[in-house]
C-alpha cells in the first residue's frame, strides 16, 4: 500500500528496477505542459519542457529562441509583431523603401515623435540631485552589509590589540 502523499494522480508512477534487482515503484512530478504562443496560443517550439530543476541548469541558449520575443511568442506572430512595430515606426501604413528594424533613426521620423524622447532626460537630472547625498555616504553607512561585516572584524580585531597594548604599558 502506498503512502497517503504518493496515492494522489498528481505524481506520475515511473517503475525502476533497483541494483539489488528489486522491482520498486518511484513516485515523480510531472512535467509541466508545453509552453504556448501569448497572442494565439499555438505550442511554442523551441521551448523545453522540463521541471523548474532541469531549466536551471540548462544553458540560456537552449531554454528559448534566439530571436526577439524568443519564448513568448510563435514565429508567426512575431513576424506580425515587427512589421507592425516597423509601420508605427515609420508613420505610415506600409513598410515601404526597404526600412529595417534596426537602421530606423528615431531622430529623423518626425517632430511629434522626436518632442518625447526630449521630455524623459529632462525629468531625469531633477532626482539625480536627491540621490548624491546618498551616495557621498553610501560607503560610510552603517547600514552597508559588506561594511558593516568589515566594521565588526575590524573592531573586534583592533579591539583587542589595543586592550593588549594598553595592559602592557600600564604594567
Amino acid at each position: 500500500m502506498p503512502k497517503p502523499g504518493h496515492r494522489s494522480r498528481s505524481l506520475r508512477r515511473v517503475k525502476i528496477v533497483t541494483p539489488g534487482g528489486v522491482n520498486k515503484t518511484v513516485y515523480k512530478k510531472r512535467k509541466p505542459q508545453k509552453a504556448h504562443c501569448a497572442e494565439c496560443g499555438a505550442v511554442l517550439s523551441g521551448v523545453p519542457r522540463e521541471r523548474p530543476y532541469k531549466m536551471q541548469n540548462m544553458p540560456k541558449t537552449a531554454k528559448r529562441p534566439e530571436r526577439p520575443y524568443g519564448g513568448v511568442l510563435c514565429s508567426r506572430c512575431t513576424r506580425k509583431a515587427m512589421i507592425a512595430k516597423a509601420r508605427e515606426i515609420s508613420g505610415n501604413g506600409s513598410v515601404g523603401d526597404g526600412v529595417a528594424l534596426g537602421s530606423v533613426d528615431v531622430g529623423s521620423v518626425g517632430a511629434g515623435s522626436a518632442e518625447k524622447p526630449l521630455e524623459k532626460p529632462s525629468a531625469k537630472p531633477a532626482a539625480k540631485p536627491l540621490a548624491k547625498p546618498v551616495t557621498k555616504t553610501a560607503g560610510k553607512m552603517p547600514g552597508s552589509a559588506k561594511n558593516a561585516v568589515n566594521a565588526g572584524v575590524n573592531k573586534t580585531n583592533a579591539g583587542a590589540k589595543g586592550a593588549k597594548d594598553k595592559k602592557k604599558p600600564g604594567k
